[in-house]
């Protein structure tokens, strides 16, 4: 069994926000393999409990530390931090209201990268994100930073 499925298991046991708050600033690790490591495990808590268990300083550190998980990325390989960010998005739903401008300061960021991949991993998030940035009434903004993507050449 992998790391990842025992904090998995754990969680399942003793309750989702209980492994989210012990392993939730590992997102920061200077290790990039680590810090997947735990975006996956983190999504795969959330998907199996939900977030009705987590409290705002928990989702506070949870949305920070996505966040920099996902603008400390150097691999290519972006597909776990993009559907972590996205799962655990999409099931704070309207809880994330007040962290969308810091969201969408880094995805505007992103998409004005010099380098493609860069702009490529913006808008894969504004795909897995765009429901939640409309309930939240950021319909606006989802539109603008869709069309700063179809303006930029890949």
């Amino acid at each position: 069994m992998s790391a990842v499925e025992t904090t998995v298991e754990l969680a399942n046991k003793v309750g989702g926000a209980e492994i989210i708050a012990r392993i939730v600033e590992d997102l920061k690790d200077e290790s990039e393999p680590y810090r997947k490591m735990v975006m996956e495990a983190i999504e795969k808590i959330v998907e199996n409990l939900g977030v009705s268990d987590i409290d705002l300083r928990l989702e506070e550190l949870l949305v920070d530390g996505i966040l920099y998980a996902f603008q400390e990325q150097t691999s290519d390989d972006t597909v776990v931090m993009l559907n972590g960010f996205g799962t655990i998005i999409n099931a704070l739903s309207l809880r994330v209201k007040p962290y969308l401008p810091q969201i969408c300061g880094t995805i505007k960021w992103r998409l004005h990268n010099k380098s493609a991949k860069v702009r490529q991993q913006a808008a894969d998030l504004i795909s897995r994100i765009a429901v939640v940035m409309k309930t939240c009434g950021y319909a606006f903004i989802s539109v603008s930073l869709s069309l700063l993507v179809d303006s930029h050449e890949y």
